[in-house]
């Protein structure tokens, strides 16, 4: 709660239309000082101020309103004592889409892990259960890899791969490894260079998933062929399993090279600083 009246708020708000940049931006940020007090008043202002106001109001709300969500990402990656990957990614999602609801999302992957549960029957044979996961994800719910535009940042967003069931390698691994943990299967992230991919392993059977080539199967060898087409000396290391943290940092980096190249200085700001964020936490 803010040390302010609804009154001086509202006269606060009230200069977000003047014509001064100057003065406007020392709003913003007083505004984002008080923090939600402000919010609510600007909702309000936004319903009972005259119309050519509340043109001037809806961008800047909205822009606050990305501002909250971003730093809500930000006190999630230094203050949490373990990195939850899904939780991470739709924060994530959050900071650049701030009017998606992380519950209807969570919903989603909710309803299709019932729905692959029933497809996937009384199976327990690994072989078999990723040939009917792959049909399911890849076929019935049709996820793919969105080659057209591999650099488009909204492939590194969970909620926009969801909606759009297209990704990159790392997005599309996420979605089949949350699926795997609602249903408790042995399924794990790999770090490999270039192109993530993902680990099953039960017993003494461990399998190379490459879910952005819809879930086919791929040997060691395939790895180092790949790896080694593209320049980079084959280490074991790199099909290791990788922690939450790590493959959140991965998504990151992704974006950190897509808005680089892009040349968008203020998502680059931020999304080095949250690699940086993370890194303070231990190594990746």
């Amino acid at each position: 709660m803010s040390n302010l009246s609804h009154k001086e708020i509202e006269a606060l708000i009230m200069l977000l239309t003047d014509s001064d940049p100057h003065t406007v931006t020392l709003v913003k940020q007083k505004l984002k000082e008080i923090g939600e007090d402000s919010l609510v008043n600007l909702k309000r202002a936004l319903k009972t101020k005259p119309n050519p106001v509340q043109k001037k109001l809806g961008p800047i709300l909205a822009e606050m309103d990305q501002m909250e969500f971003e730093e809500q990402f930000s006190a999630y990656l230094s203050e949490s004592s373990e990195i939850n990957l899904e939780d991470g990614a739709f924060l994530l999602a959050k900071s650049q889409y701030p009017k998606m609801e992380i519950s209807f999302y969570r919903s989603t992957l909710n309803q299709m892990a019932e729905d692959l549960k029933k497809s996937l029957g009384d199976t327990q044979q690994p072989l078999e259960i990723i040939h009917r996961f792959n049909i399911f994800l890849f076929e019935k719910e049709r996820f793919h890899g969105n080659a057209l535009s591999y650099h488009d940042p909204e492939n590194s967003y969970l909620n926009r791969v969801i909606d759009r069931r297209k990704g990159i390698p790392i997005s599309l691994s996420a979605i089949y490894l949350f699926l795997g943990r609602r249903l408790n299967l042995p399924i794990f992230g790999i770090g490999m260079p270039i192109h993530f991919i993902l680990g099953y392993e039960k017993e003494t059977q461990k399998f190379l998933i490459d879910p952005y080539h819809k879930g086919a199967l791929l040997k060691v060898q395939d790895c180092v062929q790949f790896l080694q087409n593209s320049g980079i000396p084959f280490h074991s290391s790199f099909l290791e399993k990788v922690s939450d943290q790590t493959i959140l940092a991965r998504m990151l980096r992704n974006l950190q090279v897509i808005y680089s190249k892009t040349q968008r200085q203020p998502e680059l700001n931020k999304i080095n600083h949250w690699i940086e964020t993370l890194l303070q936490k231990g190594p990746l």
